[in-house]
């Protein structure tokens, strides 16, 4: 790699991902019910003649994983709490000083909590075995694009707004690929804005 492009690739890196949104993600939102939009979506890719190879709710792993760091955080924070009050009053004791003076507080523990960003959140995916076999044999690392996908979320700042996203894989695949991923492209274009109007 040349001096130029490690630079280039250095600052691309130092950016933040929303300030590169609108060049790697094609994204769309809408006003509707998230299922509404889910069943639009999958009836869309359905009627490209494809098939739903996997749903990722995404949203509800992270509020399982959520509820279960809370969990982990207040038993830590309960046996800290527990082994301090027994050090103290271990303490207490070689040095003479009696308990309930004051000294220590019988303050509540304070609980951790974990904040949700979506109401809902989830990832549909599915391939077209001839655009992918078109996409690999312009360049085999463009396997890393299958399975397709498309993102549906909706904020918690914002429930009643469905967010739509999918990746634009022109604009991060080689040059050899870029006309059969604008193919790509176009198909997501066409499931996502039937979806949508």
């Amino acid at each position: 790699m040349r001096k130029t492009e490690k630079i280039i690739t250095t600052l691309l890196l130092l950016l933040p991902l929303s300030t590169l949104a609108d060049g790697l993600w094609a994204h769309h939102e809408v006003e509707e019910e998230f299922d509404t939009i889910k069943e639009y979506i999958e009836e869309g890719i359905t009627n490209q003649g494809l098939v739903v190879a996997h749903r990722s709710d995404v949203g509800g792993m992270l509020e399982r994983t959520g509820k279960d760091l809370v969990a982990k955080v207040s038993k830590i924070h309960s046996t800290v709490e527990e082994k301090a009050r027994s050090m103290i009053k271990i303490a207490r004791e070689k040095i003479g000083i009696e308990e309930g003076n004051g000294a220590e507080t019988d303050a509540p523990a304070s609980e951790a909590a974990a904040s949700a960003t979506f109401t809902r959140s989830e990832v549909i995916e599915f391939c077209s075995a001839t655009l992918s076999r078109k996409m690999t044999d312009a360049d085999p690392a463009n396997v890393i694009f299958c399975p397709y996908s498309i993102a549906l979320y909706s904020t918690t700042a914002a429930p009643n707004i469905v967010h739509i996203s999918y990746l634009q894989l022109s604009k991060i695949g080689s040059s050899s690929s870029r006309e059969v991923l604008l193919e790509v492209e176009a198909m997501l274009s066409k499931i996502v804005t039937e979806a949508t109007e």
